[in-house]
């Protein structure tokens, strides 16, 4: 039995390569191979193979993301029709007020449920933002996310399709000088 794995030869479980230009006119850093897709905890949030590249162009635009891969555990049996996501995420910083983020992430695979083979098609459309606040001493993070999906979902008999929904976040959350606090 071959160590760590069920294949003979190399297998490649993890890779990354990342090139990044502070230099530029537009300082940027792309990736490529294994990476961690993040917009927001309830939007993002995934280890991906695929590719990344962040964007820093200034002028109130702090930041454009663009990301694409595949949520697999292995190079060798590598499956765009398993658990496949593209996105794209502005961070634009006001002078005036809180930086605001917008994202897109679309996604598909392979239906858990239906018996045809269908493919689940998913599209999260979010903005979020946070804001420190002092109060009484305290410093606060006032968090927030609002977020619409468009997509199909799985549930038992089969796959729905063209389902919409809305989500709303909200935290708020404080810390002291008391470190019990």
């Amino acid at each position: 039995m071959p160590y760590r794995s069920s294949e003979r030869g190399f297998l490649a479980e993890r890779f990354n390569m990342t090139y990044l230009n502070g230099e530029a006119s537009v300082p940027y850093r792309v990736e490529a191979g294994d990476f961690y897709g993040f917009f927001s905890p309830r939007t993002l949030q995934r280890p991906l193979k695929g590719g990344q590249i962040d964007l820093q162009p200034g002028g109130g635009l702090g930041s454009l993301q663009l990301l694409g891969g595949v949520s697999a555990p292995n190079y060798r049996n590598f499956d765009l029709n398993h658990d496949t996501f593209t996105g794209a995420s502005a961070l634009v910083e006001p002078a005036d007020s809180a930086p605001i983020a917008f994202n897109v992430v679309h996604g598909h695979r392979k239906s858990r449920v239906a018996r045809n083979g269908d493919t689940m098609r998913q599209t999260i459309f979010s903005a979020t933002s946070e804001q420190g606040l002092a109060v009484l001493g305290r410093q606060h993070a006032v968090e927030g996310e609002l977020a619409h999906f468009f997509g199909d979902t799985d549930v038992a008999g089969g796959t729905r399709n063209d389902r919409h929904d809305r989500g709303a976040f909200s935290r708020i959350a404080s810390r002291g000088s008391d470190p019990f606090s």
